[in-house]
């Protein structure tokens, strides 16, 4: 009964979160007006609409675009991860690597460069935006190969930052990042679309800012952070000369560009909040901006749910964010598998029958095909008879073996959209 209700609050989350949800809510046009949120543009001002943009959810926000403005699209150019394409009419949809750039990333990008360019001031570019785009859509800057730009890359996404540093590094290598890509849009006309995947909705971190215009970045503190992360000693020479140089990028454009966050995190909660009283649970936000390691995280958690339990009382605890890994071995896994593996380990002596779930809206949690993982007190009999050690496996950083093994692991596909990460916790009924 609990899992059928846990997995019914999941699809009914991520079916809210969809992006053509989030369109569908945000957007309206009728004749000529274009009114997204509670901003109306002309659509006759403009003699063509382009659509660009890059981000996991960046072709199912192209789609429902179509769906809305159809032949008024002159042309459109999307850049998404490999398996997140839909049939689009109007828009290319291309594929590229994440969460490492690749060569695809880069031919991409030229291309969409190039349609960029061709925008003048009488015409429209409706950028969708979406988590991802910070390795699908990339162009470094002279004299950074790709071979050193993945490398950096591959070690940021190791050494336990936030977002907001990855993308304020990776802004300093790209000529499309920190809103150099808005400058090759000018004197267009540009609106983005954005679904955040960033703590604070800060426009400036989701997908590095394309569009967003970054003032330059002093030198002392960039230093700071390299020193910080461990990744002074470890990254190309040719980068840390880069990174270290001062950013002298005078942010200038002659364009208009407005900016709406369409979906967010806070949206996620907001929906799983209905959909657990909906399914008869009392429900309690406990924590909307989780981050630091993913298992320590998840262990202050279930500290947090056990004093607040109610004997008998069917409860839903909820919380979201973004936590981090910082790897000492390289196993198989996500931060979400890796939560949830250190949560059933925290929850070892709870007496109390419970479905715990641990999730990454976009549909992929790490280099897995998994988005996250469920728990359940029966996992430890599974562990048990097949002698399995979950501590052995999270030293590792192997979650995905381990729940490979013994159920649990949540696997939606692609899901069309990108809020960094939920959870909630269900008992009592």
């Amino acid at each position: 009964m609990l899992t059928d209700k846990a997995h019914r609050i999941i699809h009914a989350t991520l079916k809210a979160l969809s992006a053509q949800e989030l369109i569908r809510r945000n957007v309206i046009v009728a004749g000529n007006r274009l009114r997204i949120g509670e901003e109306d543009y002309p659509l006759n001002r403009y003699r063509r609409l382009f659509i660009l943009g890059a981000g996991k959810a960046s072709a199912a926000m192209a789609v429902a675009l179509e769906d809305m403005l159809g032949e008024r699209i002159t042309r459109g150019l999307v850049i998404t991860k490999y398996g997140h394409s839909l049939p689009a009419k109007y828009v290319e949809i291309r594929e590229a690597g994440h969460p490492v750039p690749d060569v695809q990333s880069l031919r991409h990008t030229n291309d969409l460069l190039e349609l960029a360019k061709q925008a003048s001031a009488d015409d429209l570019v409706l950028f969708v935006l979406s988590g991802g785009a910070s390795a699908l859509l990339e162009c470094p800057v002279e004299g950074i190969s790709l071979e050193q730009l993945q490398l950096m890359n591959k070690l940021l996404l190791q050494s336990g930052a936030p977002i907001s540093v990855l993308n304020r590094l990776r802004s300093r290598l790209s000529q499309v990042k920190g809103g150099k890509l808005l400058q090759q849009i000018s004197p267009a006309h540009c609106i983005t679309l954005a679904i955040s995947d960033v703590p604070g909705d800060i426009p400036a971190f989701i997908g590095s800012g394309p569009t967003v215009l970054h003032p330059p970045v002093p030198n002392k503190p960039l230093s700071e952070l390299l020193m910080t992360y461990k990744l002074d000693k470890n990254l190309p020479a040719a980068i840390i000369k880069r990174l270290k140089y001062p950013d002298l990028t005078t942010a200038q454009t002659r364009s208009f560009h407005s900016f709406h966050i369409i979906g967010n995190n806070q949206t996620a909660l907001l929906q799983i909040e209905k959909s657990a009283r909906a399914n008869g649970f009392k429900t309690q936000l406990i924590n909307s901006a989780v981050e630091g390691e993913a298992q320590t995280v998840a262990q202050k958690l279930m500290e947090q749910i056990r004093r607040n339990i109610v004997i008998g009382s069917p409860q839903c605890f909820i919380w979201g964010g973004e936590t981090t890994v910082t790897f000492r071995q390289a196993g198989k896994g996500g931060r979400n598998q890796e939560m949830a593996l250190a949560a059933l380990i925290a929850l070892k002596d709870f007496e109390m029958d419970y479905r715990a779930v641990f999730l990454g809206t976009d549909g992929t949690d790490g280099p897995t095909d998994a988005a996250g993982a469920l728990i359940r007190p029966n996992v430890w009999k599974t562990a048990n008879a097949k002698k399995l050690n979950p501590t052995e496996y999270i030293e590792k950083h192997d979650s995905y073996s381990f729940f490979a093994q013994t159920g649990g692991l949540i696997k939606t596909g692609p899901t069309g959209t990108n809020v960094m990460d939920v959870g909630f916790f269900l008992t009592g009924k």
